[in-house]
């Protein structure tokens, strides 16, 4: 009997439970809790397979690679972006591994699994200057300020969500970006332009829409971002 067969009973939805407990902990970079978006898409995916593979004990992970490329092969067929896919292959995969490590699993069963094309089906574009007039013409004058700065920075639409002036740096004229919130979890500075530092003084915080991508990735010739 191994050390992981006394786990072998226990509910898998008991065992997902404190996988994403520890993730929301300390699971991310530096030992900082995963991302909200992180959170919420690995909880939606580990539903997803314990619904679809009948999962009611641990031990029902075991040879599941078989029924795991079948389903992912399904979403393919069902045209889903490549990046869907993986992110559904990789929340399963890393549950499995985390278990290994933690002495659940004697193996992880999802050793194997081939990744799938991530190439991005729609190429986005920049907008053009006349489109960004008529975006900042037509938009609501509390929605400007974060238009602009998401045009002038590349920053994502969650980080422009967390900005409030208490980041602002008039000195170096740019932004002071807070581990807790960025993608990569890392301290960092954005330069913008003085005149929209200066502007930005007037807002306490910035109202982020609930969709900014269309703007959050243009990042104009000679933006840059330290880190």
């Amino acid at each position: 009997m191994t050390a992981a067969d006394k786990h072998m009973k226990r509910p898998f939805e008991e065992v997902v439970q404190e996988y994403l407990d520890e993730g929301e902990a300390h699971g991310g970079r530096g030992g900082r809790p995963w991302g909200k978006t992180h959170a919420r898409m690995r909880k939606t995916h580990l539903a997803w397979w314990q619904k679809r593979l009948g999962l009611l004990s641990l031990k029902d992970a075991e040879g599941t690679l078989p029924r795991v490329e079948k389903a992912l092969r399904e979403l393919q067929r069902l045209e889903r972006a490549g990046k869907t896919i993986m992110n559904h292959q990789e929340a399963i995969a890393a549950l499995c591994d985390w278990c290994k490590r933690h002495g659940y699993l004697d193996k992880t069963p999802q050793d194997g699994l081939a990744p799938f094309d991530t190439t991005p089906q729609t190429i986005r574009r920049a907008m053009t200057p006349e489109e960004i007039r008529r975006l900042l013409e037509a938009c609501a004058p509390h929605r400007r300020l974060v238009y602009q700065t998401a045009l002038l920075s590349g920053l994502r639409a969650n980080e422009l969500r967390n900005l409030t002036v208490e980041h602002l740096d008039r000195q170096d004229s740019g932004l002071h970006l807070d581990p807790t919130w960025t993608k990569n979890r890392k301290a960092g500075f954005q330069n913008l332009p003085g005149g929209l530092v200066e502007y930005r003084r007037g807002s306490r915080r910035v109202s982020a829409p609930q969709r900014t991508r269309s703007c959050t990735r243009v990042v104009p010739e000679g933006s840059r971002r330290r880190t």
